[in-house]
């Protein structure tokens, strides 16, 4: 529970902070157990505080604030079970980065992506750059990144040449893709497959479930890095 984001988002006096400490710190089974009177007297508040931090979350009381509570511990255990072991790939290569730059490449709706992964990781202090263009590399010099590529083919032909340059330089290459049998995914040192893509789909109005599962993976990364 991001005790600050939620004060900020939703402007928490320090005794509705405490609150939701003391329910965060609680396992699953003493969340069954609890009632809005034993909260309110361990944490020196009356049970009318308790029930209006309730309604702050545009909830309907106690039991729906404690349901949304159980529901997002259990919602991060699932999570963490995805991928454990590439994730701790991904996150020691952060972790031992020395002051490169991570650089993300990804062409049509995947840019929305490494749009969205660069902001993430400089707001976390992590110099980051989201780029297609090769001349980027060649003028800083490619040793300063370590490359993530995005793309849901995995066959974007500017990407895989971008790729090349890297592999050929003995860089480490990671990449999102939707198919762990694309160029991207066979050349990657680290991969992540959503194993979501089909070339038949493409003119077809179904759901493309490769750009929920990078976010979902991505904010995992980020997540146990931090």
């Amino acid at each position: 529970m991001n005790l600050k984001h939620l004060s900020y988002s939703y402007q928490l006096s320090d005794v509705e902070i405490s609150i939701l400490e003391y329910l965060d710190a609680l396992l699953d089974e003493e969340l069954d157990k609890v009632n809005v009177r034993q909260v309110a007297t361990d944490c020196y508040t009356s049970t009318a505080t308790v029930v209006n931090l309730a309604k702050k979350f545009h909830l309907s009381g106690f039991s729906e604030l404690i349901f949304q509570i159980k529901a997002d511990k259990n919602q991060e255990e699932t999570y963490q079970n995805l991928s454990t072991k590439k994730i701790e790939q991904f996150v020691q290569i952060l972790e031992e980065r020395d002051n490169k730059i991570i650089a993300f490449i990804g062409c049509g709706f995947s840019k929305h992506l490494t749009d969205f992964m660069c902001d993430v990781l400089n707001t976390h202090g992590i110099p980051s750059v989201t780029t297609t263009h090769i001349e980027l590399f060649s003028i800083r010099g490619i040793a300063e990144f370590i490359p993530v590529f995005v793309s849901h083919s995995g066959e974007d032909k500017d990407v895989v040449t971008i790729l090349q340059h890297f592999k050929q330089a003995g860089q480490p290459v990671i990449t999102f893709t939707g198919s762990q049998q694309s160029t991207l995914a066979k050349e990657a040192s680290l991969t992540f497959s959503s194993n979501t893509f089909s070339p038949f789909a493409t003119g077809e109005s179904r759901p493309q479930f490769f750009f929920g599962d990078t976010l979902n993976h991505f904010e995992i990364i980020i997540s146990t890095y931090l």
